[in-house]
């Protein structure tokens, strides 16, 4: 048998699922009694993390195409000896032997126990 109808609509549309890297179809963005398409978001990417409360949702998880925020293929296990050019979620446990050849920004949070070969430069005094 049928389940029950409902008297009312849903005032929202159903989202489309995560994997799918398209706009919600008529979506818009309603700012001060304004609303906004995917479309206008496309020309204005800065404003893609807005959140739009009725959805619970950031802008750019509702206009995936329009905000560039398409998701990437997942990986694969197969090594193609190129680094990434973003960042992973997943990054690996296994430190890497090949040094970056740029010095880091901060100090490691896991020294070394063993000490330099060679003396570092005494500091300046200007």
């Amino acid at each position: 048998s049928l389940p029950p109808s409902t008297s009312s609509l849903s005032s929202f549309p159903t989202m489309m699922p995560s994997s799918s890297c398209e706009d919600l179809p008529n979506y818009t963005y309603v700012f001060f009694f304004k609303e906004y398409t995917c479309s206008w978001f496309e020309e204005k990417k800065s404003r893609c993390n807005r959140r739009d409360n009725r959805y619970n949702k950031k802008v750019k998880d509702i206009c995936k195409r329009s905000c560039g925020s398409c998701p990437t293929s997942p990986p694969t296990s197969e090594k193609t000896g190129k680094p990434s050019l973003v960042p992973s979620e997943n990054p690996s446990k296994i430190v890497s032997s090949i040094p970056s050849g740029e010095p880091s920004k901060a100090p490691s949070d896991l020294p070394t126990k063993t000490l330099s070969s060679y003396p570092s430069l005494p500091p300046s005094t200007s």
